[in-house]
């Protein structure tokens, strides 16, 4: 779709080795979380890799990026991508977004331009009823993603049960033993 982000998105060498690194990562018939789906080049990526009996959640804020996120899901006929409007956080409640150079690298600041929607992971399972995730993309700029304790107790991502693997700016969790606390 045209102004979604990088062609090479459409033409098969953007991120390539990120992409390889999920689709390794998926299996069919497993619940894959895309935080901060922006477009939905992983979103795609995933429903394509966990098959019709495995689901994808994907989160995203932006209402500019969810419009082609929705159209891109919908132009895939795709049934089992769920999309949440919200940014993913330590908290629920509302958070700043700080407008990066393109609308691929927004991020939660204090200092940000818009008010976005902002859910715990842990909360966003229980109160929307979604499925645990068995892997999790998630793109930061941090070394560890941003989950507390508690919420990594409850989607059952501690040291022993979750490896996160690190490359680039892409953390992939695989949830080795998915239980609900």
């Amino acid at each position: 779709m045209v102004g979604a982000g990088d062609h090479g998105c459409w033409l098969g060498w953007y991120e390539r080795d990120k992409a390889k690194l999920l689709a390794a990562a998926l299996d069919t018939g497993s619940i894959f979380y895309d935080v901060g789906a922006n477009v939905g080049f992983y979103s795609l990526l995933g429903a394509a890799c966990v098959g019709s009996g495995g689901r994808v959640i994907a989160f995203e804020p932006v209402p500019e990026n969810l419009l082609i996120l929705q159209k891109h899901i919908a132009m895939s006929q795709l049934t089992n991508v769920t999309v949440i409007p919200a940014a993913v956080s330590d908290r629920c409640g509302a958070g700043r977004l700080q407008a990066g150079a393109a609308n691929t690298t927004g991020c939660l600041s204090v200092d940000g331009d818009r008010e976005v929607e902002t859910g715990a992971l842990d909360a966003l399972v229980f109160e929307r009823r979604l499925p645990v995730p068995q892997v999790i993309k998630w793109i930061l700029k941090t070394e560890k993603p941003p989950l507390s304790e508690a919420q990594s107790k409850h989607l059952g991502c501690t040291d022993q049960h979750c490896s996160w693997r690190r490359t680039a700016q892409i953390f992939v969790a695989n949830v080795l033993r998915c239980r609900v606390a």
